[in-house]
């Protein structure tokens, strides 16, 4: 039975996962120059923005943000059917090459674990004990769980409350 700090984390990696795919959903259509700016612009200000933040760091984010569009491309955004005047979740229907891509610029430009470890503290965990759930998780645990919020295709090896609970189990934070 999941308890209650493992059932967090899990809903926080959930909701980075959810945020990458709300990062696409920031686009603009268009071909001009000054558009592509503005959609890069539009994509590092949602990876900055509430309090899931994906980055608290303003070149983290441009780095993600231009990376995001060169691996994309704003054909392809299109495609998606994603403009400002319709940002609708459900239209992101990314392939899992895709996926693999985006996953990759995240982890290449953003700090992802202290991203986790920022947005998992609070009421049932400290600094010191989200520091430690998300250094057991580590970046390959984390890209599991986050591939599993944005893929298409469940994959059977990858159980989130598991990872998470195990995580939790040898931080000795309490499950109960």
């Amino acid at each position: 039975m999941a308890h209650r700090p493992a059932r967090r984390i899990h809903s926080r990696a959930i909701v980075l996962s959810v945020a990458v795919a709300l990062t696409f959903l920031a686009a603009s259509c268009g071909g001009g120059t000054d558009r592509d700016q503005a959609l890069v612009e539009a994509l590092a200000n949602d990876l900055l923005a509430g309090e899931d933040a994906l980055s608290n760091d303003q070149g983290e984010a441009d780095c993600a943000a231009e990376k995001t569009y060169d691996a994309l491309g704003e054909d392809r955004m299109n495609e998606l059917g994603i403009t400002v005047d319709s940002a609708d979740p459900s239209s992101v229907d990314l392939t899992e090459a895709e996926v693999d891509e985006v996953l990759d610029v995240l982890f290449d430009c953003i700090d992802m674990q202290a991203s986790l470890a920022r947005t998992i503290q609070g009421d049932d965990l400290n600094a010191e004990q989200a520091d430690c759930v998300v250094g057991e998780i580590g970046d390959d645990g984390l890209r599991a769980m986050m591939r599993s919020g944005m893929s298409q295709v469940e994959d059977p090896d990858v159980d989130l409350f598991t990872i998470v609970g195990e995580a939790a189990v040898a931080c000795g934070v309490p499950l109960g």
